[in-house]
């Protein structure tokens, strides 16, 4: 047998209530924007609306990204075409060391460029970090929104805490 401590809880008197001001707020809470600027093209949620994590919530217009992957895909080819013949060349000593270096720079330089057009697309979409409740809705559709604007508001209504400001003299003498 294991000794239990038991204790009777008896309701407050009058004496012992305090009311004091609060804050009810979200523990988990996030501003959503999008990494690249743009012109909002879908805007796929509204205030109160519940999303799921990974679920799809704005979208930015990709033409103009698109463009630049496009561009950016036929000059790493084309660079990377070069680079691969001069690795045959230089083994063979027909251009110098040097000009090789500057075509490996190149072919480095061009495919770094070519992943940054991979991932600004992929940055024209805007997803949920975490299952919760959209709190603010900051834009309209079909505006012209920077890499750093806020879009939205995300919080997750499972989760809450209280802040409450109490009083010095409370905190030294206690609630009585």
């Amino acid at each position: 047998l294991r000794p239990v401590k038991t204790l009777t809880v008896a309701p407050p008197n009058q004496h012992q209530w305090r009311e004091l001001p609060g804050v009810v707020d979200s523990a988990r809470k996030a501003e959503l924007n999008f990494r690249v600027a743009g012109k909002l093209d879908k805007m796929l949620v509204n205030e109160g609306d519940l999303v799921e994590k990974g679920q799809l919530l704005a979208q930015l217009d990709q033409t103009d990204l698109k463009i630049q992957l496009n561009s950016r895909q036929a000059e790493y080819r084309q660079v990377h075409a070069d680079y691969t013949r001069s690795q045959a060349l230089v083994k063979k000593g027909v251009i110098s060391r040097s000009d090789f270096n500057k075509l490996q720079a190149q072919n480095t330089t061009a495919e770094s460029n070519l992943k940054t057009a991979q991932q600004n697309l992929k940055y024209t979409s805007l997803t949920a970090p975490f299952a919760g409740q959209i709190a603010k809705r900051h834009v309209e559709n079909y505006e012209e929104v920077s890499g750093s604007q806020s879009i939205y508001a995300l919080q997750d209504p499972s989760t809450l805490t209280i802040k409450i400001a109490v009083p010095e003299r409370m905190m030294i003498r206690g609630p009585s």
